[in-house]
């Protein structure tokens, strides 16, 4: 697949943003947050009778409007001072074409070439930080058959999964209004239930985890037992997971919220003790997170040193545990699940298909649901040695086939 880049430019807020809000300070989970971009690829057909040209400047326009009311994404991130310089610099716009027809990428599985998908990206995952890099950036590729990418980048600096999805949607609701006129406000899948009923969390009882949880323990699993093998003996692991914070506080943060409003909800498991089976991992990570979930609800009302050691924990003992030789795996699992990206129209239609990219985290996972809302897709990073292990683990192929 060759990608050429035809034009590249910044994209200004439709009103300028007042000098009373010049400067936003970041807050301490933004702080923690990994350097890096948090990456999505939208995916649309051809469209009858619209160009890429006449596309591209319906989403320039709109996302113009888009970061006029999050007008801390058109800024710049000042890293010794740990504040945000919003003075209108804008989002980076990319025009690109590619060589090959969209039905020739998408619809692969497991089959497509992840690090192809990295190409529809304006700029690289870990590019950021920098007083010259742009918060947002954004990539219109135009494939040979006339279907379209947006490839989507917002600084993981001062942007969750649950922010960029917000711009998103907001950006599109925008483009939609625009082209239209519109004045908008502002049954499981077989497998999954298979994979639920085996990760019961109490046999005797009839509660099953969550598909998400279910999913997470069916991969974490495998990836454990890899890493176990690998070393030659029983070794410990730990499984964390990141756990949203709005309308879990008291008083409640607004899901509108912008910036990083995540926990880090960590469980750690020491060779010897309840092994590795499916529900011990599932019950390891509902308590970790059940307790994060407590631990919401007192956030902002403690003030201080307190606040700061329930907001940091998380992020510590993840840390803390790759530089124990006892614990051979850290899986970090995230779940982007429930973000409305299907509905993600800008006038043209929903998109085909959304997708992550490859991100260099080793045994990070991504689930995000599939067009139907029926599946759950599951985007893991494993070395080149571990990935055809984990492809023919008994449980990973009894699920997947």
């Amino acid at each position: 697949m060759k990608v050429e880049i035809l034009s590249t430019e910044l994209i200004k807020p439709y009103t300028s943003t007042p000098l009373s809000l010049r400067h936003y300070n970041i807050s301490l989970v933004d702080e923690l947050s990994p350097a890096m971009n948090v990456p999505t690829i939208l995916y649309y057909p051809a469209e009858e009778n619209v160009t890429t040209n006449s596309i591209c400047m319906h989403l320039r326009k709109s996302l113009s409007m888009a970061l006029a009311r999050f007008y801390p994404l058109a800024g710049r991130y000042m890293k010794e001072s740990f504040m945000v310089d919003c003075s209108d610099q804008g989002a980076e716009f990319v025009q690109a074409q590619v060589d090959i027809r969209l039905d020739q990428l998408i619809g692969l599985g497991k089959n497509v070439q992840v690090e192809l998908l990295n190409c529809l990206l304006p700029r690289p995952v870990g590019a950021c930080d920098e007083d010259t890099d742009p918060l947002v950036a954004v990539q219109v590729s135009a494939f040979a058959c006339g279907g379209y990418a947006i490839g989507i980048l917002s600084s993981h600096r001062v942007a969750d999964m649950s922010t960029t999805s917000s711009f998103v949607m907001k950006w599109a609701r925008e483009a939609k209004q625009l082209l239209e006129a519109l004045d908008l406000d502002h049954d499981f899948n077989r497998a999954i239930l298979k994979i639920r009923e085996k990760a019961r969390l109490d046999s005797s009882s009839q509660k099953l985890p969550t598909r998400v949880q279910s999913v997470f323990g069916i991969l974490g699993k495998a990836i454990i037992d890899i890493n176990c093998v690998n070393a030659g003996r029983p070794r410990g692991f730990l499984v964390s997971q990141t756990v949203n914070m709005r309308e879990r506080t008291d008083p409640p943060i607004s899901k509108k919220q912008c910036g990083n409003l995540y926990l880090v909800a960590s469980a750690r498991s020491v060779a010897g003790e309840a092994g590795v089976e499916l529900e011990s991992i599932v019950e390891l990570l509902t308590d970790s997170v059940r307790r994060e979930l407590a631990n919401c609800e007192q956030i902002v009302p403690i003030k201080g040193e307190k606040n700061k050691m329930m907001i940091t924990q998380g992020f510590n003992e993840v840390a803390k545990t790759f530089a124990d030789p006892e614990i051979s795996s850290v899986v970090m699992f995230t779940d982007w699940c429930k973000f409305p990206l299907y509905e993600a129209d800008f006038g043209w239609g929903k998109p085909s298909w959304v997708s992550s990219v490859h991100v260099p985290l080793r045994n990070m996972i991504y689930l995000l649901r599939d067009k139907s809302g029926e599946g759950i897709e599951a985007w893991l990073n494993l070395s080149v040695d571990d990935m055809p292990k984990f492809e023919q683990d008994a449980n990973i192929m009894e699920f997947t086939s």
